[in-house]
């Protein structure tokens, strides 16, 4: 892809702000596809379903209750003898995925509320930032440099959850995907990783599954 410089800075802030917002929209794909598996339902009755709540945070509960059911944990409703849909490493690992997708969703939010507003970073020079109207007046918000690394990390993330449903449906291991989320920030804006979740892959790297995700 070529560069985009010749477009005016607040298009290319827009290209990227763009990027991550249609970044997030596999993200979402990635957690139906799975929601799906975890429910024994169709695609297109399982999409229904998990899309019908206006807010990512009730999908997320639909999918906590999905994952409750694939992991055999028992219900009135679901008899005890009907055997698990994931055993307990492919469990493990698609509630992580579950998990950072909603610390994601917390920056997926800001962007869909904020609005762009320019920064000076010079006298001469605007810096485009998006901001809730709160930090109008603050240094706060998102540079597009920021953007770009959402929007990584979005894609990464739905990349992961994507891959990782085709590896189950052939009964390969769950490790390689465990790895790939662990080495994914637990922050969308970040690039960088806590020390919990470098202790963790030390663990992993050493033969030893970390006790949880960090």
């Amino acid at each position: 892809m070529s560069e985009l410089t010749h477009l005016h800075p607040m298009d290319q802030f827009y290209l990227a702000f763009g990027k991550a917002m249609a970044a997030w929209g596999e993200v979402e794909y990635g957690m139906s596809i799975w929601f799906m598996l975890c429910t024994g339902l169709p695609y297109d009755v399982a999409k229904e379903l998990f899309f019908s709540p206006k807010s990512y945070s009730a999908r997320s509960d639909l999918f906590t209750a999905a994952l409750d059911t694939a992991g055999g944990t028992a219900h009135v409703w679901f008899p005890s003898s009907v055997s698990p849909r994931l055993d307990p490493h492919w469990l493990d690992f698609v509630a992580a995925g579950r998990n950072k997708a909603i610390k994601y969703n917390s920056v997926r939010n800001k962007l869909a509320h904020g609005v762009m507003h320019p920064s000076r970073s010079s006298a001469s020079d605007t810096e485009w930032r998006l901001k809730e109207p709160a930090e109008w007046q603050r240094t706060e918000g998102f540079t597009q440099t920021q953007l770009l690394v959402i929007s990584r990390n979005f894609r990464e993330l739905s990349s992961i959850l994507r891959i990782s449903y085709l590896a189950q449906t052939r009964n390969e291991p769950s490790e390689p995907f465990v790895r790939a989320l662990l080495e994914l920030p637990n922050d969308a804006d970040s690039i960088e990783l806590s020390e919990m979740q470098k202790l963790a892959i030390s663990k992993l790297s050493s033969g030893s599954p970390p006790a949880k995700f960090p």
